[in-house]
């Protein structure tokens, strides 16, 4: 009997995302801090016959179209040469259209899933291009540790940091789409430039040029990330990436759990969480 292998899909935070510019091809030039968290989905492929794929989890029934495992399964095939059929099974974990980057993690999961099961190694040349063919944060979740991204998400600096913070999430019932978000129009900031050392201090100097945008298109955002930033221990509350997640950051784990609780009788999706370890 064959076993599954199962790859975790970390759920991505944008402590700060500054958006610099719109390019004439209509993306946007970006300056991002991502970290990776502990909480996230998962990811398994089993070789098959056919290819099929599977889900469960809180969030299985919230996808709608084509799902991005089954597109990365085919793009993978074709870069290798390979017509190798799988069945995918997701556990879905991340709440859809919450900015925690879930699709793009699932689809870099599955990039080095496929990788370990076949015996192979892609360079790295390969994953940035089937990367950026599947969406403009899935480069990045490849490596799932902290980083700047620059560009539009694909020119990536690779840092040393662990922030020593319990990370609570909180995501009322409405979502967004990034194109929703990017169509309501960001504000822009300046770039930071060399980023030497990144400390609470810094953090307090950045934000997230997506926030505006997010809390025209679901206006109580805004009053939910000032009760956030106002809970006990919370040192930090911001949005994160282009959904309707927002993040506090919390020295005490007892009072990110406290908030959490607060914020569950309210109707919202809670998850307390740690940085997950580069």
């Amino acid at each position: 009997m064959l076993h599954p292998f199962k790859e975790h899909a970390p759920a991505k935070l944008n402590l700060f995302l500054h958006i610099l510019g719109k390019r004439p091809d209509g993306y946007h030039d970006i300056e991002s801090l991502m970290i990776f968290c502990d909480f996230g989905d998962w990811v398994s492929l089993t070789p098959a016959p056919v290819t099929s794929l599977k889900m469960s989890g809180p969030f299985a029934t919230a996808i709608e179209g084509e799902n991005l495992l089954l597109k990365t399964l085919e793009m993978l095939n074709h870069c290798t040469g390979r017509t190798d059929h799988f069945t995918l099974h997701l556990e879905k974990n991340i709440p859809v259209g919450a900015g925690l980057g879930g699709g793009s993690a699932d689809a870099a999961a599955l990039i080095r899933a496929y990788q370990k099961v076949q015996g192979i190694e892609l360079n790295e040349q390969d994953i940035h291009t089937l990367s950026v063919k599947l969406g403009a944060d899935v480069y990045p979740c490849v490596f799932s540790q902290s980083l700047i991204a620059r560009g539009t998400g694909d020119r990536l600096e690779f840092l040393t940091l662990k922030l020593p913070y319990v990370l609570l999430l909180i995501k009322p019932k409405e979502s967004l789409s990034a194109g929703e978000v990017y169509a309501a129009g960001p504000t822009q900031s300046n770039p930071l430039g060399d980023l030497q050392s990144i400390d609470l201090g810094l953090l307090e100097n950045t934000k997230n040029d997506l926030t505006l945008p997010a809390t025209k298109l679901v206006p109580h955002l805004e009053g939910l990330i000032e009760e956030l930033g106002a809970s006990k221990g919370c040192v930090l509350a911001r949005l994160s990436g282009s959904g309707t997640v927002c993040f506090g950051l919390f020295e005490d784990p007892e009072d990110a759990q406290n908030a959490s609780r607060t914020f569950e009788s309210q109707g919202c999706w809670t998850m307390v969480t740690t940085q997950r370890s580069s």
